[in-house]
């Protein structure tokens, strides 16, 4: 099925979403049971992660896709360890759905090296195209799609709000788990590029666990 046909999603207050599936999908709404798979970086008792879900499944009766009659969804949850995040990923493209709906980073790195022939539709994903995941915002190509959220500038702007807040700050670590949040490292050369205006020390620090 073609990407472009494929997705209609709006986002609003805390990635709230309806997908609109192909027309001619539309067209079979009531003769053939359609599967999606969809990854949500909340655990499963997180009640935003439950309202999340809610929304997309709501969105998709509004377009008359319903579960029991012509919709299967399968949700997976958030996985702090990075092995089981691959096994649930890999869990879904076995199922061989119609389209996958991602969100968050790290799923969405999994799910594109997981697979080339299912439509990805990601949310709220940081600035999709610095991060490489579409060539651009209006033809993004490929087999994903979707929305973005944070993008690089605003590493400068946290920074300027920064000594605003408190002047008096002259050095600055960015923490951040290269392993389960990747893509901090976009908003690095902006806050790199602030320093000297701001008077500050940038320094970076990857961690990858807590200690105890």
């Amino acid at each position: 099925m073609r990407r472009r046909e494929f997705i209609r999603m709006s986002v609003g207050g805390s990635v709230s979403a309806s997908l609109a599936l192909p027309r001619q999908l539309r067209a079979q709404a009531n003769v053939q049971t359609r599967r999606v798979g969809v990854l949500i970086a909340r655990a499963e008792s997180d009640p935003e992660g439950s309202r999340q879900a809610a929304a997309l499944e709501r969105g998709l009766g509004d377009l008359g896709w319903s579960r029991g009659r012509n919709l299967q969804l399968d949700i997976r949850w958030q996985a702090s360890d990075p092995a089981k995040r691959l096994a649930l990923v890999r869990e879904l493209v076995d199922l061989r759905p119609d389209a996958l709906v991602v969100n968050s980073t790290a799923y969405l790195l999994l799910a594109r090296r997981a697979t080339s022939t299912v439509p990805i539709v990601f949310v709220a994903i940081a600035d999709p195209v610095a991060q490489g995941f579409v060539q651009s915002l209006a033809r993004p190509g490929g087999m994903l799609t979707g929305f973005g959220a944070e993008e690089p500038s605003m590493g400068a702007k946290w920074m300027e709000l920064l000594k605003e807040i408190a002047p008096d700050v002259e050095s600055v670590t960015v923490v951040f788990n290269p392993d389960t949040a990747p893509f901090p490292r976009m908003f690095l050369p902006p806050i790199q590029a602030v320093r000297s205006a701001a008077s500050l020390e940038v320094t970076e620090a990857g961690a990858r666990r807590t200690r105890t």
